[in-house]
């Protein structure tokens, strides 16, 4: 059976009372309101129901479509009790994507019982209501313009694989008085990954807007068409720049002496989200202070009783911008050199790093190109669950600039202050390919290395703004003199305080 372009109120029972049966499809509906779209006509018992013991509109069959996504599918489901109720063992497979609710308690009922708490568990296949499925758990919601970054997981917990591929849909909430939804107006949609876990950005369909208060609320749907309840309500953070790099924290955490450990989706450490398992957020003077590279604190990426965990962070860039992300990272201990593996993802790019087992930090970078007003920064532990670390600490994030310069060889230079390239060329003096060149930050941190090409040029991307440091080692620099032999030495001289 197919419901579709009705106006449905007033009823003295259900909206839509779908006993038996399967197959039947219901979309583009107005239920519980008047032609216009907004007045109330209530339903007294509810709007739509699937199922044999329905109170209110239910829904008691199976492989049932309650509204879609295309353009003229969803319904209209307004001022009930309940929205829509999928209330019997045997009504499973009741997809309710893409709908308006408005209503005055719970949107979506599965089990005509209120809200259902998660179990991290499906019940068997063909059984209802919808299997039990877990509703998605949201954590984080940082939104700037059309864009919204989300991250959470559907289940109990989460890393639950039993939810993995999972559809996530996407509502600003209405905000009722149950505290889980309705979704009122459908934002987009994500799909868990193989754990369970959601992480990614949508881009708010056009005349929707998102503002600072708004709650917004989500459901699960299975490969099945197994449609879950709506999640609490979250409020949307308003996105701000990169901040907090140095993973400093508030009251609620403990004194530099120990350290505490965060579960996904803590959001307590001001700018970060902990995207999945676990990490440890480790005080200076805990363990010598191997963890913390600068201020109190530093993130051991490997959290707890040793479980891989990562970090992440949504901040304001300029679209076609080129980023430079610079940090300070250790191998935690535990792990040989192969196994202790770092995975950094900003914006687009993605660079895994493998860390040597020496006990202090070193410096590394990645350079990223904006592609929205909205970034990402993802930290994250490639490591077994053996393995303390990657620890990390120290993030800087600025706009990208080119330190570049020449090495030459002036071979009539006299001492004394160097001569520059143009006169020193012009006195027969080359350009020394080949040449090692490495970079350090102002705290004498090394943070790359390169070497010099056909014309003795070299180049790093490094924050703008910043202060660096520029080292060539002596013994890569050849001469093109007459008698050279590789054990002599040059005598360098720098042109100093260069701008980048």
């Amino acid at each position: 059976m197919t419901v579709t372009g009705n106006v449905i109120g007033a009823s003295g029972r259900y909206g839509i009372w779908l006993l038996t049966g399967s197959g039947h499809v219901v979309k583009g509906n107005l239920i519980g309101v008047a032609a216009d779209g907004t007045t109330a006509r209530a339903n007294g018992s509810g709007n739509i129901c699937v199922g044999g013991s329905c109170w209110g509109a239910s829904v008691t069959a199976s492989n049932v479509t309650i509204g879609g996504l295309v353009a003229g599918e969803a319904n209209t489901i307004a001022n009930g009790p309940f929205g829509v109720r999928v209330s019997a063992t045997t009504a499973y497979g009741v997809s309710i994507r893409g709908n308006v609710f408005r209503n005055t308690t719970i949107g979506i009922d599965l089990g005509n019982d209120g809200v259902t708490a998660n179990d991290g568990a499906k019940g068997a296949a063909n059984t209802g209501p919808n299997q039990g499925m877990d509703k998605p758990v949201l954590a984080s919601a940082v939104w700037l313009g059309d864009q919204l970054q989300l991250v959470g997981y559907v289940g109990s917990a989460a890393g639950q694989t039993t939810f993995a591929s999972a559809t996530v849909d996407v509502y600003k909430s209405s905000n009722n008085t149950s505290g889980f939804g309705d979704g009122q107006v459908y934002l987009g949609t994500l799909t868990s990954d193989a754990n369970g876990n959601v992480n990614g950005r949508i881009t708010l369909p056009g005349g929707v807007t998102l503002s600072a208060g708004d709650a917004i609320t989500a459901t699960a749907t299975d490969g099945s068409g197994n449609t879950s309840e709506f999640s609490a309500n979250l409020t949307v953070t308003a996105a701000a720049a990169f901040q907090n790099g140095s993973f400093e924290n508030g009251s609620s955490f403990p004194a530099t002496n120990n350290f505490v450990t965060l579960q996904t989706g803590d959001t307590r450490l001001t700018g970060w989200t902990v995207t999945y398992s676990m990490v440890d957020l480790v005080g200076v003077v805990y363990y010598s202070g191997a963890f913390v590279s600068q201020g109190s604190y530093g993130v051991d990426l490997n959290g707890g009783p040793l479980q891989i965990g990562g970090v992440q962070q949504s901040f304001i860039t300029t679209p076609g911008t080129s980023y430079t992300v610079i940090f300070d990272v250790k191998s935690g201990g535990l792990c040989g050199a192969s196994s202790n593996q770092l995975r950094v993802t900003a914006a687009a790019t993605t660079q895994d790093f493998t860390l040597n087992t020496t006990p202090y930090f070193l410096s590394r970078s990645v350079s990223f190109t904006a592609t929205s007003t909205l970034s990402s920064l993802r930290f994250e532990s490639l490591n077994g669950a053996t393995c303390m670390g990657p620890v990390i600490d120290n993030v800087r994030v600025g706009q990208s600039a080119i330190l570049s310069g020449t090495v030459f060889e002036d071979p009539n230079y006299g001492g004394g202050a160097g001569r520059d390239r143009a006169t020193a060329v012009a006195g027969g003096g080359s350009a020394r390919s080949g040449a090692t060149v490495e970079v350090y930050d102002a705290s004498g941190n090394f943070l790359a290395t390169t070497t010099t090409d056909v014309n003795g040029a070299y180049a790093f991307t490094v924050i703008q703004g910043s202060t660096y440091q520029v080292r060539v080692v002596n013994s890569t620099v050849t001469s093109a003199r007459t008698g050279y032999v590789a054990a002599l030495l040059p005598v360098q001289t720098f042109r100093t305080q260069a701008v980048a």
